[in-house]
Formats: C-alpha cells, sequence, structure tokens
C-alpha cells in the first residue's frame, strides 16, 4: 500500500509502540541457523528465538489481522527441528489459524533463488 507507514526493528522493545497494523512482516535473526554458521551453540539459537518472542509480543499486544514470518527453510529438514518445533509453540497461544510452508525467494522477485519457510498467521 503506497504511502503506508513501514516500522523498521520490529524485534526489540520499541517496535511494542509501533500503531496497530493490517499485516505484520517480519523474519528473526538466522545467522545461527544458516548452515554456513554451523559452530552456533545451542544457547546461541535460544538467544535467536528470544528475539523472535520479543517481536511476537507486538503480535500479542496489537493483534494484526495477519502476520508472516520467515527464516531459513532448512529448519525443517536439519537438526534444528527442535528449534522449529519452539517456534510453532510460540505461535500456538497467539489465536491465529497459521500455515507453515517453504516458497522459493525468487518467485516472490527476490535476487536470491532460496527456499525460506513462512508462517502465514490469520485471524
Amino acid at each position: 500500500h503506497p504511502g503506508a507507514p513501514v516500522w523498521d526493528g520490529a524485534t526489540c522493545h520499541a517496535a511494542l509502540n509501533a500503531p496497530a497494523s493490517h499485516l505484520c512482516i517480519w523474519g528473526f535473526p538466522c545467522v545461527h541457523f544458516s548452515r554456513l554458521h554451523r559452530t552456533a551453540t545451542r544457547e546461541d539459537i535460544e538467544s535467536d528465538l528470544d528475539v523472535l518472542d520479543i517481536a511476537l509480543g507486538y503480535v500479542r499486544l496489537r493483534r494484526p489481522p495477519a502476520f508472516v514470518l520467515e527464516n531459513l527453510a532448512w529448519l525443517d529438514t536439519s537438526g534444528l527441528r527442535w528449534a522449529l518445533e519452539r517456534i510453532c509453540a510460540l505461535l500456538r497461544p497467539l489465536g491465529y489459524t497459521w500455515y507453515l510452508g517453504p516458497l522459493n525467494a525468487a518467485a516472490l522477485g527476490g535476487g536470491a533463488a532460496r527456499d525460506r519457510l513462512f508462517w502465514v498467521g490469520l485471524r
């Protein structure tokens, strides 16, 4: 929507002061999930998931009609399945019907042809 405000930094506490919106779209830190960063500890990954929980604070507070969350598609098939399950556990109590599935970034006009995992939540 042309002219609609865009709030950057949805993963920080200040985002809770952002006005209500109809759609919330964000990704959360994925460096520790990447295949290139195989030295990450479980503690590193837990820290990234804590940032996701902060971003979900906006959804809890403002209750947008829809949200989109994205991260690396290989969470679904890697040894990080526990992280994927934790993300889903964070989403369940929000009261949204949500869908989870992979999509190639190039299909959305992205410059890189890599798979991403998307959660789409609807109220």
